[in-house]
């Protein structure tokens, strides 16, 4: 393995981690709090459990992309480098969703952060066909 494979893969590795512990702080610490709120406000009883719901799926969201993502990184499939920009590409809508709608806080920059590490990590990872030439010779 290389230099450059080896970077990408630590760049997309750190990246996922940041991800999968966002998606921990988002559910392990914020779901109480926010379906605390929730319950509490004077919405109707259909959009309390949908912005639960909604709240739990963000979070499951991240877990599945980070998933993928490391799956992809470190795998030697010829699709790795388009699977990994694709959920880069995902977690950069997310965090701009989430600053558009929420404003700029802790978890917008964690899963920004996570974004342009996974993106770099995808731009750096050697093409499938040179991975495969330096192991043929």
């Amino acid at each position: 393995m290389n230099a450059r494979t080896t970077t990408a893969r630590w760049l997309m590795g750190i990246g996922c981690l940041n991800v999968a512990a966002g998606a921990v702080l988002h559910l392990a610490g914020g779901y109480h709090e926010v379906e605390a709120g929730v319950l509490a406000s004077n919405l109707d009883t259909v959009l309390k459990s949908a912005l639960r719901c909604v709240f739990l799926i963000v979070g499951c969201h991240w877990i599945v992309l980070a998933m993928i993502t490391s799956i992809a990184a470190f795998s030697r499939a010829s699709i790795r480098e388009t699977v990994v920009l694709l959920c880069a590409l995902a977690l950069i809508i997310d965090s701009s969703l989430m600053a558009a709608f929420l404003g700029w806080f802790v978890g917008t920059d964690m899963i920004l952060a996570s974004a342009l590490l996974i993106l770099c990590g995808g731009f750096t990872l050697a093409p499938a066909g040179t991975v495969v030439e330096t192991r043929a010779e």
